[in-house]
C-alpha cells in the first residue's frame, strides 16, 4: 500500500425511528466512522399510513413503513453509505430484504441486573 492510498475505515449506521402521536413514524439514521464520530445524518418527515393501508398490509404494515420505505430512503439518500446497520426496533429488519449489507438488532439490556452481586 501506497503512503497515498487511504485505507479504508468502519462506517457504522444507526437506525432508528420513532411514532409521533398524530403524525406517524420519524426515522432517522446516523453513520460514523470507527471511531464514533458522526459523519452523516438523515431524517426523514413524519410518515402516517392511510386507513387502506392498514386494511390491506395488515400486521406487515409497520415493518414495510419502518424498514422499506424510511430504512431504504434513508440508506438509499445518504451521502455516506454505512457498510453496518444497527437498529433498536425490530420491524426495522425488513430492511435486510431491500439492501446488500448487513442489518442487526442491538436489544435492550436490563440495566437493574448489571449492579447486582
Amino acid at each position: 500500500m501506497t503512503a497515498n492510498v487511504k485505507q479504508e475505515q468502519l462506517r457504522l449506521g444507526f437506525l432508528t425511528a420513532i411514532e409521533v402521536p398524530e403524525k406517524g413514524f420519524v426515522g432517522g439514521l446516523l453513520v460514523t466512522n470507527h471511531q464514533g464520530r458522526p459523519l452523516e445524518f438523515q431524517c426523514t418527515v413524519p410518515v402516517k399510513a392511510n386507513p387502506t393501508q392498514e386494511i390491506l398490509y395488515g400486521p406487515t404494515l409497520a415493518p414495510f413503513i419502518l424498514g422499506e420505505l424510511i430504512g431504504g430512503t434513508l440508506v438509499e439518500k445518504a451521502g455516506v453509505k454505512p457498510q453496518l446497520i444497527l437498529t433498536d426496533r425490530e420491524q426495522i429488519l425488513e430492511l435486510r430484504n431491500h439492501i446488500d449489507r448487513p442489518v442487526g438488532l442491538v436489544e435492550p439490556t436490563d440495566n437493574s441486573a448489571a449492579g447486582k452481586a
